[in-house]
């Protein structure tokens, strides 16, 4: 893991690197999620605090959502991805 990830990326980089699919050769996408969701979070708490200009940190929030989905869906994270690749994945009980 490298360092300066905040917890949501650190997190995020545990979680992905759980799945059999995400190998090394996934790094770079793997950390450029791991550090939006840092950059999300970071901004989020500063929407929550102020209220200046948050139209633009809405903005912001909804621009770095995008984002992440996107990359969640490269890297096989979400389900639809899943199924369009024809990887099954049962829900535990």
């Amino acid at each position: 893991m490298p360092e300066g990830l905040g917890d949501a990326g650190r997190q995020f980089w545990a979680e992905a690197y759980a799945q059999p699919w995400v190998t090394a050769s996934n790094r770079t996408m793997v950390l450029l999620i791991a550090r939006k969701l840092d950059e999300r979070e970071a901004i989020a708490a500063q929407f929550f605090q102020t209220h200046a200009d948050q139209w633009r940190q809405q903005r912001t929030l909804k621009d770095i959502d995008r984002d992440v989905v996107a990359g969640l869906d490269q890297l096989l994270l979400t389900p639809n991805s899943r199924r369009r690749a024809g990887i099954e994945i049962a829900d535990p009980d």
